[in-house]
C-alpha cells in the first residue's frame, strides 16, 4: 500500500510508513506513480546545500556535515518514490565542499612551494655566510701565526741584545767585539763564543791601576766598563804577586758572575802579551738558559 501522507509504498502488512512514519490504518492500496500528496524539497538536502555554501567562510569546518546531510538526502530522496525533491541541491553542496576542498589543496601547495624556494634562498644565503666565515677564520688564523712569529723574533732578538749588553757591561775599558758567534747543541744554543781585542799599553791608566791593585792586594771591582779599586793595606815587598792577572781573565771573571751565564765560561785561545800592541782572545760563554733554535 502507499501512505496517504507522503506516497511511499509500503507492505501491505506495515502499520506505519517506512520513510514518514505515518500509520497506515485503512489506506487504499494504489498504483505506482499517482502520489497521493504532493512532492516537496528535501531538507537534508537544502542543509547539504547551505553548508556547501558556508563552508569557505568557515575554514572548512561545516565540509564532513554537508557531505553527511547530502548523502542522507539523496538516499531519502531515492526511498520517497517522487514524493521529494532536492536531489540537484544536494550534489551541488557535495561539489561545492570538492571546490573548497581542491583550493584549499592548491592554496596549500602554493604555500609549501613559496616556502620551499625561502628554505633554498636562505639556504644560499647561510653558504655564502659560513664561506665568508671560514675566510675570516683563515685571515684570523694566519694573521695570529704572524702575530706568534713576530712576537717570538721580538722576545728572540730581545733576548739576544739582552745577552750583548750584558758581555759589553763586563769588558774592560779599551775592549772591544771582533766577532760573537753563537754555538748549537742539537736545537738549542747553549755557548757563545767571542772574539774580542784589548789594546795594551804600559801608559793606559787601567793597566798600571791593575798592578797597582795587585801590589796592594786590592780586589778590582768593575763597574759598567770603568775599575773602581778599594783601598787596602800596603804590600810588602815579599807580597807582589808572581803572576799578573790579565784583562781577559778579569774579563772572564765578570761573565761568570752576571746571572745569564755559568761558571763554565773559559778563555779559549789568547795571543800573547806584547807592549804597545793589541792583544786578541776568545772567550767560550757557557749560557745559562740555552736559547731554543726555530
Amino acid at each position: 500500500m502507499y501512505c496517504s501522507k507522503c506516497g511511499a509504498m509500503n507492505p501491505d502488512s506495515a502499520r506505519l510508513c517506512s520513510a514518514c512514519g505515518q500509520v497506515l490504518t485503512g489506506t487504499i492500496p494504489q498504483s505506482p506513480g499517482v502520489p497521493t500528496a504532493p512532492s516537496r524539497t528535501s531538507g537534508w538536502a537544502i542543509a547539504a546545500l547551505v553548508l556547501g555554501i558556508l563552508s569557505p567562510f568557515t575554514c572548512l569546518l561545516t565540509t564532513l556535515p554537508a557531505i553527511i546531510a547530502g548523502i542522507v538526502a539523496l538516499v531519502k530522496i531515492g526511498n520517497s518514490n517522487g514524493r521529494l525533491r532536492g536531489v540537484g541541491m544536494a550534489i551541488a553542496g557535495m561539489v561545492l565542499i570538492m571546490l573548497c576542498w581542491w583550493m584549499y589543496y592548491q592554496r596549500i601547495r602554493d604555500m609549501m612551494d613559496s616556502q620551499a624556494q625561502m628554505v633554498e634562498r636562505l639556504k644560499g644565503t647561510l653558504e655564502g655566510d659560513q664561506n665568508r666565515l671560514k675566510a675570516v677564520q683563515k685571515e684570523k688564523e694566519e694573521a695570529r701565526k704572524r702575530v706568534d712569529a713576530l712576537l717570538d723574533a721580538i722576545g728572540r732578538r730581545t733576548e739576544w741584545v739582552t745577552i750583548v749588553d750584558e758581555i759589553h757591561a763586563c769588558m774592560l775599558e779599551g775592549m772591544w767585539l771582533k766577532a760573537l758567534q753563537p754555538v748549537a747543541r742539537g736545537n738549542q744554543i747553549t755557548h757563545i763564543e767571542i772574539q774580542c781585542m784589548w789594546f795594551k799599553d804600559t801608559q793606559d791608566p787601567a793597566d798600571k791601576l791593575l798592578e797597582d791593585m795587585f801590589l796592594r792586594k786590592v780586589q778590582p771591582v768593575i763597574r759598567g766598563n770603568r775599575i773602581v779599586p778599594f783601598e787596602g793595606p800596603e804590600a810588602v815587598a815579599d807580597d807582589k804577586p808572581k803572576a799578573k792577572v790579565t784583562g781577559s781573565e778579569l774579563f772572564r771573571d765578570e761573565l761568570r758572575r752576571k746571572p745569564l751565564f755559568t761558571a763554565e765560561t773559559e778563555i779559549t785561545a789568547a795571543s800573547p802579551l806584547v807592549v804597545s800592541s793589541a792583544r786578541e782572545f776568545t772567550v767560550r760563554i757557557a749560557l745559562k738558559k740555552p736559547v731554543a733554535l726555530r
